[in-house]
């Protein structure tokens, strides 16, 4: 989401990444930290792995 002012982008739903904010298509939105730890953790997916999962694999699509 994005608020406007004199249209232009004033304030926006995302944060520092495409990682927070709204749940859309394919991009997952606000994750708790731990779901990182967890899935290194206890599913030894490599960091790659996980970048792959959270910009391509989760959203809507995941749902």
């Amino acid at each position: 989401m994005c608020v406007l002012k004199n249209r232009q982008s004033f304030v926006t739903s995302i944060g520092i990444t495409a990682l927070n904010g709204l749940l859309i298509d394919r991009r997952r939105g606000t994750l708790a930290p731990g779901v990182i730890l967890y899935l290194m953790q206890e599913k030894g997916l490599a960091a790659a792995d996980i970048t792959t999962l959270l910009y391509k694999q989760s959203g809507l699509f995941g749902v």
